[in-house]
């Protein structure tokens, strides 16, 4: 019996402009969860943050963080081989800002059993 996988990946992260009725500055996150394990995943927690984008050859030099980080969970279920698509509203900063999020999952709960 093959044991279950557990792997969630953010991809296509992206800082977009605002809608057009949104407070100014602000800024549109936008992100791809994908639940790539052999399970549904659920409780899962995520963490941000908005860093300078790295233009730096000194690979000492950290970026500088902007926003952040902050930690988001959510009790939704993503079943094996879905993406869940987010998308955040950032007030106070630009999507012209030469930044970048910088997302990582911090805890995810696997389902076992069937679909209820």
């Amino acid at each position: 019996m093959l044991r279950p996988t557990f792997d969630l990946h953010i991809r296509n992260v992206r800082l977009e402009a605002p809608p057009p009725n949104a407070d100014r500055p602000s800024a549109l996150l936008r992100f791809d969860m994908l639940n790539n394990s052999t399970v549904r995943m659920t409780d899962v927690s995520i963490e941000i943050a908005i860093v300078e984008k790295w233009q730096s050859p000194d690979q000492s030099r950290m970026p500088r963080v902007i926003v952040g980080p902050f930690t988001i969970r959510g009790d939704a279920t993503i079943e094996a081989g879905y993406t869940l698509n987010y998308q955040m509203l950032l007030r106070n900063l630009s999507s012209d800002c030469g930044c970048q999020a910088n997302i990582t999952v911090v805890s995810a709960r696997p389902l076992d059993g069937p679909r209820k």
